[in-house]
């Protein structure tokens, strides 16, 4: 198989389609014909999990015609694939060869196909629905490449809701009136069976968002409340420990003044020394001395 030339000699148009259950679908494929003169068409290979080639499986007989042309610079290629079921999705790309050279080519990444429905599917805020929730409803897998549809959304059987080319239906604020069984219906494609779900609504705590402020604003004053007290906390020990250590300065200063000016003791004159004497006996002493 020649390499060199894969990606010049076939093109797929678009690398990924997104096709209706039950529907017809042609995937697109050109060559330069000019370059490469008549091709030997049906080599078309289903890919998933294995390559497998498309005339050689039995799910698809009676299913596939091959679209072959050819004149001016471009050849047609395309496989016009019927009654298009969920086992189809995957990988198609063709493998052909010319019938004047003997060369052969391959495409190098293919077509992937993906096969949606109406199936109804729900994603929802919280597991039981209140009022105020949000809800996003769901209509199969993927939207329609080719031919792109209007999603036609009903409640209990009635029209709720028309989307052209999105498969997606919000519910920003539920109600209790948007209680219901919901349902969708792709326009061009009425008789494909949809799946429904049913909702239900519970009052009250529409006001979640309300609470969950209150909490958060509960939450954040404790939070300010706990560190203002830490902060007093410690200043107030700071202001006890500088306290203690002014009342300790103070006492040390008081001994270092006692220390410097001594001690005074009252004499005895019993036990007064000779050197020292009192008043009393330097008057006796003066009055012995006069003649």
């Amino acid at each position: 198989m020649k390499t060199g030339l894969q990606q010049r000699a076939v093109t797929h148009i678009i690398s990924t389609m997104c096709v209706v259950r039950q529907s017809t679908v042609l995937i697109p494929c050109t060559y330069p014909d000019s370059r490469y003169g008549k091709l030997n068409i049906g080599q078309w290979v289903h890919q998933r999990g294995k390559s497998i080639r498309v005339v050689s499986r039995d799910a698809f007989e009676g299913r596939v015609e091959f679209v072959y042309s050819t004149g001016g610079d471009v050849g047609n290629c395309s496989m016009l694939l019927k009654n298009v079921r969920d086992s189809d999705a995957g990988i198609f790309s063709i493998r052909f060869r010319s019938l004047k050279s003997g060369q052969t080519w391959s495409t190098s990444s293919g077509v992937n196909l993906s096969v949606t429905d109406a199936e109804v599917e729900v994603i929802s805020q919280y597991d039981v629905v209140t009022e105020g929730d949000w809800l996003v409803f769901f209509c199969g897998s993927c939207v329609p490449s080719m031919i792109v549809p209007t999603y036609i959304w009903r409640k209990d059987g009635l029209v709720y809701s028309q989307n052209y080319a999105t498969n997606q239906l919000d519910l920003n604020s539920v109600r209790l009136e948007d209680a219901g069984q919901f349902s969708c219906v792709l326009s061009g494609h009425e008789g494909l069976n949809s799946s429904s779900v049913t909702i239900s609504v519970k009052p009250g705590v529409g006001n979640r968002a309300a609470v969950k402020k209150v909490t958060v604003g509960v939450i954040s004053a404790v939070f300010i409340t706990s560190v203002l007290l830490v902060v007093v906390r410690i200043f107030l020990r700071r202001k006890r420990a500088t306290s203690e250590v002014q009342n300790n300065t103070n006492l040390q200063d008081d001994k270092t003044m006692k220390s410097s000016e001594g001690t005074y003791t009252t004499l005895d004159p019993k036990t007064m020394s000779a050197d020292y004497d009192t008043l009393d006996n330097a008057s006796e002493t003066t009055d012995n001395r006069k003649p």
